[in-house]
């Protein structure tokens, strides 16, 4: 979990291991778990989720959208 300049928290999640690398490098053991499974359990408070979060292309998106966006019913 890292903390935005605003002070929320976001978890940073990565769609390869090239992407991580860049923003994470000292990051040795991580796991992949399907981004559904993880929206399905979010936590409804102001937790976010950063897809590529050094990218360019990087997407955060709030609890609700993280639960509106991508779990699966």
């Amino acid at each position: 979990m890292l903390e935005q300049s605003g002070g929320g928290q976001v978890v940073p999640v990565f769609t390869s291991e090239l992407e991580m690398a860049d923003l994470l490098p000292f990051v040795s053991r991580y796991r992949m778990v399907p981004l559904g499974a993880l929206a399905a359990q979010w936590p409804s408070d102001d937790l976010s989720l950063s897809i590529d979060a050094g990218s360019e292309h990087r997407l955060t998106l709030t609890s609700e959208g993280v639960r509106t966006l991508l779990a699966r019913p």
